[in-house]
């Protein structure tokens, strides 16, 4: 949809019209700006099954969002204990009662269900949800903490596993642009919890739902760590970079404090040198289905002393019916698409071009898995 669409939607006169003919009114969501102070503004309520262990994290990460106000969900059977636990990390928590007649309004809930190690235990996700899941603001965020199911056994590992029909069925219930996450952790590994706590309870997540993210043990300090720039030091490189899709992660990465470098084809260095340019980083110009490209992407990264981070963006559509399609628009997409990004990939990894901790992105339209007419190839 267009913003010129959804401007005139959520008007008040667009939204009396819309209604009346059954048009869809698109929330306008909230977006991350440079500057924000706090991560996340409003209500968050917190709650726990007996016995989980993540709940700590969760408090000493909402410490450092000054406009957050926390709460502790009164009606549950482990309220005190909660509170207890908020006070411990310097946090003054309400004490909030549900009740049907009240408005209050949360921006998040958070629930840790790290302690579920049952079927039956799986009713203390009702004892939270089930009375303040309408209470959930415009944009809000739903985030559930579980237990990593691999490293359980017997009836804990099943209860863990529903987590992730729970979430995904939360996320089709909620309306107005909120969101639902679950967090598979570790035991061990609940200090790790504060960078995807962050990100998930942020704007910045606006466009993401659904997901199912799995934490374990690493060596990150979330106190020493600068969440205003969290690629700090960090080596990027984005395929297709010159426009589009490409040329706004570049800013997002560049944003976040990654040095990054932006690689498109020879006929788009133009565009690609403005982006650079704006962003302060470098540009590429290389054809990736070249057959050099792969040593060539591998010396540039070596010279940076290693990629952090490799965004394959780079990507075509050549559209015809199957009965239809020639032999070269078949082999241009599978070449650009998919075989010339392993080929870069394997270089990299043979070379000692990504560094410690690298990631590998690949972007896809959603026709790549789900299909689409026209687009066999």
């Amino acid at each position: 949809m267009s913003d010129t669409y959804q401007a005139i939607a959520n008007s008040p006169m667009g939204k009396a019209v819309f209604s009346a003919i059954n048009l869809p009114i698109p929330v306008i969501l909230e977006r991350w700006q440079p500057g924000q102070k706090s991560f996340i503004s409003g209500g968050v309520l917190v709650g726990a099954a007996p016995g989980s262990s993540a709940v700590d994290t969760v408090f000493a990460t909402l410490k450092g969002a000054p406009e957050a106000k926390p709460a502790v969900l009164a009606n549950t059977r482990n309220a005190n204990d909660l509170q207890k636990q908020a006070a411990a990390a310097g946090l003054n928590t309400d004490n909030y009662t549900a009740t049907r007649e009240d408005d209050s309004k949360f921006k998040a809930l958070v629930f840790d269900a790290t302690g579920i190690e049952s079927p039956d235990d799986l009713k203390t996700l009702w004892e939270f949800f089930q009375p303040v899941i309408k209470k959930l603001d415009k944009c809000g965020r739903v985030i559930v903490i579980g237990r990593t199911p691999e490293t359980l056994n017997g009836a804990a590992r099943v209860a863990q596993r529903g987590l992730e029909g729970f979430t995904r069925s939360v996320g089709k219930e909620i309306k107005r642009g909120a969101t639902v996450q679950l967090v598979y952790c570790e035991a061990g590994a609940e200090s790790q919890l504060a960078s995807p706590l962050h990100f998930f309870l942020s704007p910045k997540s606006a466009y993401v739902s659904a997901q199912v993210v799995r934490v374990s043990a690493a060596g990150f300090d979330a106190q020493s760590f600068d969440w205003d720039k969290p690629l700090a030091g960090k080596k990027a490189l984005v395929t297709g970079g010159s426009r589009g899709i490409g040329a706004s992660i570049a800013r997002v990465l560049a944003r976040d404090g990654a040095e990054v470098t932006v690689l498109d084809i020879p006929p788009m260095a133009e565009d690609l040198n403005k982006v650079a340019e704006e962003i302060g980083g470098q540009s590429l110009e290389l054809d990736i289905t070249a057959d050099d490209a792969p040593r060539v992407i591998a010396d540039a990264a070596k010279k940076m002393g290693g990629l952090d981070i490799l965004v394959h963006n780079a990507g075509v559509t050549r559209d015809k019916m199957l009965g239809n399609m020639p032999e070269g628009h078949w082999d241009m997409v599978l070449n650009i698409n998919i075989a010339s990004q392993l080929r870069v990939n394997e270089q990299l990894v043979a070379d000692g071009g990504m560094g410690d901790g690298g990631r590998i992105v690949s972007i896809s339209s959603i026709a790549g898995i789900a299909g689409n007419l026209g687009q066999t190839n």
